[in-house]
């Protein structure tokens, strides 16, 4: 996939345009109702012999503004890896600028859309472009001048919801990785580096600090079970966030070759609740004649006993 950096000041060239189906919107997190837009182009794409293009923007109109900061679900290069596996040809990333949220409605679509060479436009029903989203899916074709063909996908729900990037990031912060599951159509991911690791118990198990990479908006604090890839190989595990931080507590089974500074993935599965998962240490414990109870001592305390934990169950 080829991805072109796009700015106010540098729009797509009008020479050597590559005609296209072309796929617009802000795609973060790229959802279901995403993937059925890029699909719906993809299948328009075939049909017409026809190249699929995405084009996107970044940063969030939001940051620019409004001066807010946006907590992102996926960042610009996670994104393009994604469009890349969708079988997207070329990846239009536009910068977000205050002259380009000045531009009217037509001069966006005739500069950028008609510019790159779209023949035919998908986009969600909602999406809104131009000075202050002035133009929408009812306003592209009249300002496209007839330059191309445009399709309209209608919403996306689940549970009565309108799925969209909005609901995925409150579910987050809600602790509620299983709707975002659902929402994403697999488990939601996030990249960080390992800051520090240490093994404890005598079956080796292995605790990591993992620092998250920008961009990434983590979960509510609690426990969690996840499915960490580290150099190639997956290992279940348990992960707790602490409130406020971007340094995920992990625990895993024992793995070999892991160094600090190697880049980690993690993919949340679900929720684990503490109090059952302490009561299963303390039964663990007792059955070893260990002392029982919670030692309040943090993390890694709590886990050095060599008990199966939940991530064992995954599949």
């Amino acid at each position: 996939m080829k991805t072109v950096d796009l700015t106010s000041c540098q729009p797509p060239s009008r020479q050597g345009k590559e005609p296209s189906v072309m796929a617009l919107g802000f795609f973060d997190g790229v959802h279901i109702g995403h993937q059925r837009v890029i699909q719906t182009a993809k299948q328009i794409a075939t049909e017409k012999r026809l190249k699929l293009s995405v084009m996107s923007f970044f940063p969030h109109p939001k940051e620019v503004l409004e001066g807010k900061t946006v907590s992102y679900l996926t960042p610009a290069n996670v994104k393009e890896s994604i469009f890349g596996s969708m079988g997207v040809d070329t990846l239009y990333l536009v910068k977000f600028d205050l002259a380009l949220a000045k531009m009217s409605q037509a001069e966006f679509i005739r500069n950028y859309v008609v510019a790159a060479g779209a023949e035919h436009v998908v986009a969600g029903f909602d999406f809104t472009y131009g000075y202050r989203g002035s133009g929408n899916m009812q306003t592209i074709a009249q300002d496209g001048e007839g330059c191309f063909e445009v399709t309209e996908i209608p919403k996306a729900e689940l549970f009565g919801q309108k799925i969209s990037s909005t609901l995925i990031r409150e579910s987050l912060l809600q602790g509620n990785v299983q709707l975002v599951t659902a929402c994403l159509g697999k488990y939601y991911e996030t990249a960080g580096r390992i800051s520090e690791v240490r093994t404890v118990g005598q079956r080796g198990q292995v605790i990591v600090q993992v620092v998250t990479m920008p961009y990434f908006t983590l979960p509510a604090s609690g426990l969690y079970e996840v499915l960490a890839e580290i150099g190639g190989a997956v290992s279940h595990g348990i992960a707790r966030r602490k409130e406020g931080s971007d340094v995920i507590e992990l625990k895993l089974k024992p793995v070999r070759d892991i160094v600090c500074h190697s880049p980690v993935s993690l993919k949340w599965v679900k929720p684990v609740s503490e109090f059952i998962f302490r009561r299963t240490l303390r039964m663990k414990k007792l059955e070893k004649g260990r002392p029982g109870g919670y030692s309040g001592d943090g993390f890694a305390s709590d886990y050095n006993a060599d008990a199966d934990f939940p991530g064992d169950r995954v599949r």
